[in-house]
């Protein structure tokens, strides 16, 4: 997954730390992994933070595409593979792929309206 440093103005509810946010003092205001909300993102400003660092969410149709990309590499780099070691790592490949490009489909619903655990507020 990549990221993204952007201004805590453009940050958006739902958004994921992708790493810690420390006060000028060095204090832990949110932890990696935290879900942003609305509030959050106003604390962390009356906070003075300036900046945070987001996990970037690509559409299940720019996944879909990469990996179909990447499978098809697979396919050219493995066509002539015949021993066995080369066919389970061909499979190790396909498997880091779509595991990488695969995207986790979340709601509200399926987490209980859960609090996230990472903040530390």
């Amino acid at each position: 997954m990549s990221t993204a440093c952007i201004p805590i103005e453009k940050a958006k509810p739902g958004m994921k730390l992708a790493e810690d946010v420390s006060s000028s003092a060095g204090v832990v205001l949110c932890r990696r992994g935290t879900m942003l909300s609305e509030s959050m993102i106003e604390r962390l400003q009356n906070s003075g933070i300036e900046k945070i660092v987001i996990e970037e969410v690509m559409s299940t149709e720019q996944a879909q595409r990469l990996l179909k990309e990447k499978k098809e590499l697979l396919h050219k780099a493995f066509a002539k593979a015949v021993s066995p070691c080369m066919r389970m790592l061909k499979q190790v490949f396909t498997s880091f792929w779509e595991e990488k490009y695969s995207v986790p489909s979340f709601s509200t619903e399926e987490s209980g309206g859960a609090v996230n655990e990472n903040a530390a507020w």
